[in-house]
C-alpha cells in the first residue's frame, strides 16, 4: 500500500519525529539500505578489486536494469553522486553566448540556481528566472506566465519536473512542445520524477530530441542525455580519470573506456 501508515515502517527515521524534508537528505527505505550495506561489505573486503575490475561489470547490470524500468536505452544512462552533480555537468558543457539567455523560474533547487547565477555571470549571459504566480490557478495560466519570459534571447531552459519547494508538478511535456517549437534547448530537473510518476523516457525524447534530464533515486543518481550531438572530445568532465590519449581525447581509466558511460550533453 502507498500510503503513509504503510510506508513510515519501511524507515529508520525515529519515530518521535514528523520527518518532511526527504528532498535534501533523505533516508533510504529499509530494503535499499541492507542491499546498500551488502555492497559496502563487498568494496570492504577487496577495494581494488572491486574499484578496478568488478564496479563496471556491475555499472552495466544496473544501468540495463534502469533503463528498463524507464524505458530508455542503458547508455542513455550516466550515474552522479547527487542531482546538483548532474545538473553541474550540463552546465559546464553547455554553448552559450554573451547576451542569450537561460529560461528558468523562481522554483527551482537552490543549488541548481547558485550554479546558474556563478555560470552566467562569468560567461556573461542572463539567468531569467521568471516570479511565477502563486497559488498557480491551472495548467494553461502557468504556461502563459512561463513564456512570458521567454524572448528571442533565450537558447535554453531550465525547470523542474517536480519542485523541491512546493511539490508541484510542472507540465514539462508541453514546455518541451512549445520550446521545440522556438528551436529553444531544454534541460529539465527530473530530481523526484522516477518514484512518483510513471516515466516513458523514451517517449519524451521523441518529443524533444535534445532533452537534458538529471534524476534523483535514494543512493543513484542518473542523467539521460538523449541527443548524442557532440563527440566525448567536446565534453569537458568534472573529474579527469586516470590517463588521457592526447592524440584522440578519449577519457580512460586504467583498464576501462568511460565513453559508454560518459555520454555526450548537448
Amino acid at each position: 500500500m502507498n500510503d503513509s501508515k504503510s510506508l513510515k515502517p519501511t524507515f529508520q527515521i525515529n519515530p518521535d519525529i514528523t520527518f518532511l524534508n526527504h528532498g535534501s537528505y533523505g533516508a533510504c527505505p529499509i530494503p535499499v539500505f541492507e542491499n546498500y550495506q551488502k555492497w559496502q561489505h563487498k568494496i570492504e573486503q577487496n577495494p581494488v578489486q572491486f574499484m578496478a575490475n568488478d564496479v563496471y561489470n556491475d555499472l552495466e547490470i544496473s544501468r540495463s536494469a534502469l533503463g528498463k524500468y524507464l524505458n530508455c536505452h542503458m547508455d542513455d544512462i550516466v550515474y552522479f553522486p547527487n542531482p546538483t552533480h548532474a545538473v553541474a555537468s550540463i552546465i559546464d558543457n553547455i554553448r552559450i553566448n554573451e547576451n542569450e539567455e537561460v529560461l528558468s523560474t523562481d522554483l527551482e533547487y537552490g543549488s541548481c540556481d547558485r550554479m546558474w547565477f556563478y555560470h552566467s555571470k562569468k560567461n556573461k549571459y542572463n539567468y531569467n528566472r521568471v516570479k511565477i504566480n502563486l497559488p498557480i490557478i491551472d495548467k494553461a495560466s502557468f504556461l502563459e506566465n512561463f513564456w512570458e519570459g521567454a524572448s528571442d534571447k533565450t537558447k535554453y531552459i531550465f525547470i523542474s519536473h517536480i519542485t523541491s519547494g512546493t511539490g508541484m508538478i510542472l507540465p514539462v511535456e508541453d514546455i518541451i512542445n512549445e520550446a521545440k517549437r522556438r528551436n529553444i534547448k531544454t534541460i529539465i530537473d527530473g530530481a523526484h520524477v522516477p518514484g512518483q510518476l510513471p516515466l516513458d523516457l523514451i517517449n519524451l525524447k521523441r518529443i524533444k530530441k535534445n532533452l537534458k534530464k538529471p534524476m534523483k533515486f535514494e543512493q543513484k543518481i542518473y542523467s539521460l542525455l538523449p541527443d548524442n550531438k557532440i563527440s566525448l572530445s567536446q565534453m569537458e568532465p568534472h573529474k579527469k580519470l586516470h590517463k588521457i590519449l592526447a592524440d584522440n581525447h578519449q577519457i580512460l581509466s586504467t583498464n576501462y573506456n568511460f565513453q559508454h558511460m560518459i555520454k555526450p550533453l548537448i
